[in-house]
């Protein structure tokens, strides 16, 4: 069982966002909204960038970039850039993606810069939900095997109301759901893991690499992140997630 990888940041939701072009209706913005359904679509082929630079004063660490599925990058050659001026830039990985899965890369080293840009070359106008630009925070251990609970729910969610059962869908289909609870985090880790994750405690959806090593883009269920004492300076994290839609 693998220790669970959370990828809680994503620079371009705090970057202005540039593109060549935008076909209208498929804004440059849904790049970085952390909606995997929302597509920006170029407004025609060819040699073609999107660049992102980064607003506040201190930007994040860079070491994993993700695709989502569905995008329109099928043979386009791919490379990923950074710069600390928007002049001169350092390639730092380079692919041409061979299907429209979802495409997850790991750079050499982490790289912290105020810009990023992926170029590209297409036969037809581009389209892609999402430019992924986040750092790894891995788990300190695996769920704990008394502790772990996975599996699927569906679509369609039953509330009782004054006026009789409602029946609500959320049209994704069936998603993954899983429990878990991480054993004995010493005090280092659980300051680490919690100065990084941040970011999704308010609602906002995050690539997560499961126990089983499945890359998911998921929710917390519950918007908090807790723990039992479970010694001196140890804790245990618990923790329900639940699949927003197909990774």
């Amino acid at each position: 069982m693998a220790k669970p990888v959370f990828y809680p940041v994503s620079f371009l939701e705090a970057s202005t966002i540039m593109v060549d072009g935008a076909a209208e209706g498929f804004p440059a913005d849904a790049l970085g909204d952390r909606d995997v359904e929302q597509l920006w679509k170029d407004s025609e082929g060819g040699a073609r960038q999107i660049t992102a630079q980064w607003t506040d004063a201190d930007p994040p660490a860079v070491d994993t970039w993700i695709l989502p599925a569905g995008h329109g990058l099928v043979g386009a050659p791919l490379t990923l850039e950074s710069s600390g001026d928007g002049a001169a830039w350092t390639a730092r990985d380079s692919v041409t993606p061979t299907s429209a899965a979802t495409l997850a890369r790991t750079l050499a080293v982490p790289v912290t810069a105020a810009w990023w840009r992926l170029t590209m070359t297409t036969a037809a106008a581009a389209y892609l939900a999402e430019l992924y630009l986040t750092a790894a925070v891995p788990l300190p251990w695996a769920p704990s095997i008394g502790s772990l609970s996975d599996g699927l729910v569906g679509d369609v969610t039953r509330v009782v109301t004054p006026g009789g059962v409602v029946r609500k869908s959320r049209h994704w289909g069936l998603r993954w759901r899983a429990s878990w609870t991480i054993a004995d985090i010493d005090v280092p880790d659980w300051d680490r893991i919690t100065a990084a994750i941040y970011p999704v405690l308010e609602g906002r959806f995050c690539y997560v690499r499961d126990h089983d090593g499945v890359l998911r883009w998921v929710e917390l269920l519950e918007p908090q992140w807790l723990a039992d004492a479970a010694a001196v300076s140890r804790r245990n994290l618990r923790l329900e997630l639940q699949e927003v839609a197909p990774a």
